[in-house]
């Protein structure tokens, strides 16, 4: 969970802290609806960002 993710929108990133959620710079909290996208719970925005890393997939 240590990468970043870039939000195009803001021209920012998010730190992930769980699979599904995030903080940006600024502390807003973001939750993901997709691989590339979130939506800002603060203001409710939808976001589209780089790609959300899933840990639950099975790399074998």
């Amino acid at each position: 969970m240590s990468n970043s993710i870039f939000n195009y929108d803001d021209s920012d990133y998010i730190y992930p802290i769980s699979n599904n959620t995030g903080l940006d710079s600024d502390g807003n909290f973001y939750m993901r609806i997709g691989n590339n996208m979130s939506i800002n719970m603060d203001t409710g925005e939808i976001n589209f960002t780089s790609n959300w890393s899933d840990d639950d997939d099975d790399d074998f």
